[in-house]
């Protein structure tokens, strides 16, 4: 922070309050980092419970840091002293087993209100079958015959790795679904992550992390300090990790080769959607519109509302239509969507994270029985990313930074307008240069 006063001055500024939960689990040097973003306002809350600390083995240090806490912002200190979490029993049995620590920082109080509770049940098995069946015994008295019980709801702690066979086996004899820390971990080993890297990657070509996992797992003689630099050298000039992935890299030289050409010489069309939510699966489009640029000059615009079968829900918040708008100005969805597909035709396709658009067009059109195309497409906020500098790449943020003339309002034709002339900032001054 010492050595970088701008970049210290911009954290500083981007936050007017800061609250920082769990402190008792939080390292010094974290500490240092929070107090720099809030020296500028004092707006600072710290939340926690001492007692709780369990982290001390990595570096938690709660008294250092409390103690510099109140010290530099002279807080105000509140306890919450009502505990509503449990029931009057759990609350008092755990309060009674933190009374062995060596200090005591809180105290625990079932609130008035809470239960009372059932009594806390000891069991002395016989032996380890005993115990496991036991255990069996009582997920089945919760359950109580419900097929819709949450199993997931339960947990049992064990001693040692051998109990876990032994209680896993018992709950398979009572027909207890069970997962155990062992299958969670499947995905931790090295060969799985492996696998998942080319997965992501084939979903987002962009994943620059799952792109460096390939190039070092398996060994194929590319070090990490190779990638590095590739990395670093490729930030001058926007390229990225993930563009020696592309076929287009290769075959031209140039992983903008084919926008270059359709923004100078061909055909694009710069569109944007509204939704009914964020599920490729479940939500609709309600709105597209598209505007098409040919040699780089506006030649037509594609607007149209549709009528949506899944309500808007929250959605309505964010793009401002309502079902009964949509009821009243959207048209038949196949109708629209043939017309968009015709207007596109075979234009290179660009957007702002267009990449979520597409999955909503490719989605709802297969819904409706229509086959689309495979698309050729950019995105400008990834460009955005390669040669602007910004806090933030939402099209809202950069409008403002840019100084654009259209502003975007989460209506998709003011959305496409916006990204048309923030393609053209891209185009004249970045990938053309």
């Amino acid at each position: 922070m010492y050595s970088y006063p701008e970049i210290r001055q911009r954290w500083e500024e981007r936050f007017d309050f800061i609250q920082v939960d769990e402190v008792q689990d939080t390292h010094l040097s974290e500490y240092e980092i929070v107090r720099y973003l809030a020296s500028r306002t004092g707006n600072i809350a710290m939340i926690g419970d001492l007692d709780q600390t369990i982290y001390e083995w990595r570096g938690s240090e709660p008294d250092k840091f409390i103690s510099e806490f109140k010290q530099e912002f002279q807080p105000q200190e509140y306890s919450l002293t009502w505990n509503y979490r449990a029931t009057q029993i759990l609350l008092n049995a755990a309060s009674g087993f933190a009374d062995s620590f060596e200090q005591r920082y809180t105290k625990i109080t079932p609130a008035p209100n809470c239960d009372v509770g059932e009594l806390i049940p000891v069991y002395a098995a016989t032996n380890e079958l005993d115990e496991a069946k036991w255990i069996a015994t009582q997920i089945q008295k919760l359950a109580n015959n419900d097929p819709n019980f949450l199993y997931n709801r339960i947990a049992i702690l064990t001693r040692n790795h051998k109990r876990i066979e032994i209680i896993t086996k018992a709950l398979e004899k009572f027909t207890i679904p069970c997962v155990t820390v062992e299958q969670h971990q499947f995905f931790m080993r090295q060969e799985v992550k492996d696998a998942l890297a080319y997965l992501r990657l084939i979903l987002n070509p962009f994943d620059t992390g799952s792109m460096r996992r390939m190039l070092l797992r398996p060994n194929r003689r590319i070090g990490a300090v190779t990638i590095e630099n590739v990395i670093q050298e490729g930030e001058v000039c926007g390229f990225k990790l993930t563009d020696m992935a592309s076929t287009q890299t290769f075959i031209d030289g140039d992983p903008f080769n084919d926008l270059l050409i359709a923004y100078n010489s061909g055909k694009i069309v710069v569109f944007d959607v509204e939704t009914t939510g964020f599920s490729v699966s479940k939500d609709e489009v309600i709105e597209i519109a598209a505007s098409k640029l040919v040699n780089g000059k506006l030649e037509a615009e594609f607007h149209a509302y549709i009528v949506n079968t899944v309500p808007v829900g929250d959605s309505e918040q964010i793009h401002g239509y309502s079902d009964k708008f949509l009821s009243a100005n959207g048209r038949n969805p196949i109708d629209v969507f043939q017309d968009f597909l015709g207007f596109i035709e075979d234009a290179f396709l660009v957007g702002h994270n267009l990449g979520f658009d597409i999955k909503m067009i490719k989605a709802h059109a297969q819904k409706l029985g229509l086959s689309t195309p495979k698309f050729q497409w950019a995105d400008t906020w990834d460009l955005a990313k390669r040669f602007i500098e910004s806090d933030s790449y939402s099209l809202e943020n950069l409008a403002n930074k840019l100084n654009l003339n259209q502003l975007p309002t989460h209506c998709a034709i003011d959305d496409t307008r916006t990204t048309v002339e923030l393609l053209a900032i891209l185009a004249l001054q970045h990938l053309l240069c």
